[in-house]
């Protein structure tokens, strides 16, 4: 097995797990949110292949399309197609029937990265992690086209891209503090992109990526994410433009990155929990686009099982029931895997029945 990949693979699923987390966990929300999204940005950036796009920009933003956008556009057209169902059930409220119009409108939005359905609620971040990847890849293009014309020194290449990462940066900010709203999120793009260099330049400079990661700052960061949480009034929901203290974003947002890196490196020593992790993290697009309806699955059984009837009451989203906070996020991360696992392995046998010409 590829250890690299298998860390890099927990790494996002302790990130997916904090997503689910922090969709049903109501005392997890704040902690969670420091951090979870910045660390799928940061991954974005450490997995960047540079020796396949460094020098193609538009490679890598069409393969990012390639790899999104038949998951994004097949979640869309599933979840346009329950909404009737659902909401017959009680299982969404305040919103209305779907006619054909409204069916095929919000199919044909998908093909563009848009989808309003509740149940899909957490792909608006789907397209713009898109856009600030290919953002990061013309970062780097850029710095390598700079070095290859001075051919100096391979330090001009990395100011430039830190310099072109802080002015990202301060563009987002900008954006940010002015509830600048733009399609796809496209302010959070520039405002994320400290993320991705963290992570390029943490690649790339730790040989040994798991003995750079030590306990001593782990317990600083963990006791300053802890502090902060009970102490300072300090939230971030980066779908909604909130970050109530932009001083304390990228400090916080770090350290909770460095918390993740740390107990992936001990997960991956575990021989039977990096299995586990491997495959939730493998599959965490899936699990960020079923979790939703997995919760009111959990929701309409657990009212019908008690005799609630009033579908105000388990129709509330994203959840209904906060004792059920566990259960949320042991199913809602693990349906998923076990789910599309069976569809892959029914895709595989398929495959290999189909007779193989020259």
């Amino acid at each position: 097995m590829n250890k690299k990949k298998i860390y890099w693979n927990i790494v996002k699923a302790l990130g997916i797990i904090s997503i689910v987390a922090g969709h049903c966990c109501a005392k997890l929300v704040k902690f969670v949110y420091f951090y979870h999204l910045a660390l799928f940005f940061f991954v974005g950036g450490a997995l960047y292949n540079e020796s396949k796009y460094g020098n193609d920009p538009y490679l890598n933003f069409s393969s990012k399309i390639k790899n999104n956008w038949l998951k994004f556009v097949m979640f869309s057209f599933f979840f346009s197609l329950i909404h009737n169902f659902l909401l017959k059930n009680g299982m969404i409220v305040g919103t209305q029937l779907f006619g054909i119009k409204e069916i095929v409108t919000s199919c044909v939005y998908s093909f563009i990265f848009i989808c309003d359905e509740l149940m899909a609620g957490a792909l608006w971040f789907v397209p713009t992690f898109i856009l600030s990847s290919t953002i990061f890849g013309m970062i780097i293009y850029f710095s390598n086209k700079i070095f290859d014309y001075l051919k100096y020194n391979k330090k001009i290449k990395n100011y430039f891209i830190l310099i072109s990462t802080v002015f990202c940066g301060l563009i987002g900010i900008y954006l940010v503090t002015r509830q600048v709203s733009l399609l796809y999120h496209f302010q959070i793009c520039f405002l994320v992109m400290p993320f991705f260099t963290f992570g390029y330049f943490f690649k790339n400079f730790a040989e040994n990526i798991k003995n750079k990661i030590n306990i001593f700052l782990f317990v600083i960061s963990m006791i300053t994410l802890i502090y902060i949480y009970f102490k300072i009034d300090f939230f971030v929901d980066l779908s909604f433009n909130k970050i109530t203290n932009l001083y304390l974003f990228y400090p916080i947002s770090f350290a909770g990155i460095y918390i993740c890196l740390y107990l992936s490196g001990l997960i991956s020593k575990l021989k039977f929990a990096n299995v586990f992790f491997d495959k939730i993290g493998n599959y965490s697009y899936e699990i960020m686009g079923m979790h939703f309806l997995i919760f009111k699955i959990i929701d309409f059984v657990f009212a019908k099982i008690n005799g609630i009837s009033e579908s105000n009451i388990y129709g509330a989203f994203p959840y209904a029931f906060s004792k059920l906070s566990l259960v949320y996020v042991i199913l809602g991360t693990l349906v998923p895997v076990g789910l599309f696992m069976f569809f892959d392995n029914v895709r595989t046998k398929i495959i290999n029945k189909i007779p193989l010409k020259n």
